[in-house]
């Protein structure tokens, strides 16, 4: 079983690379993979939401996916990796 989680900061440059993502109350999200890159599970923080509506969200696809590509490229080692967004800035 693999784990890749986005925490706070790195959910923050999601945003701003995609300002229309509606994922407003999203602290961090973990995404667990079998062996063969299957979704298995997710589940994360939401900040000050008692029920948030994140089913069928289309930005939380986006990350899936967006973890399921990164999965596909981690060494076997399973060593730690640096995720960048396409669009984000520094500033």
């Amino acid at each position: 079983m693999t784990r890749i989680r986005f925490t706070e900061p790195q959910l923050a440059l999601f945003k701003r690379a995609h300002p229309d993502a509606d994922l407003e109350s999203l602290i961090d999200v973990t995404f667990e993979f079998d062996r063969k890159g299957r979704l298995v599970d997710c589940f994360g923080t939401v900040e000050g939401a008692a029920d948030p509506a994140f089913n069928d969200n289309p930005w939380l696809s986006t990350l899936c996916n967006l973890a399921r590509e990164r999965l596909a490229k981690l060494p076997a080692s399973g060593a730690a990796t640096i995720v960048q967004f396409p669009g984000a800035s520094n500033a």
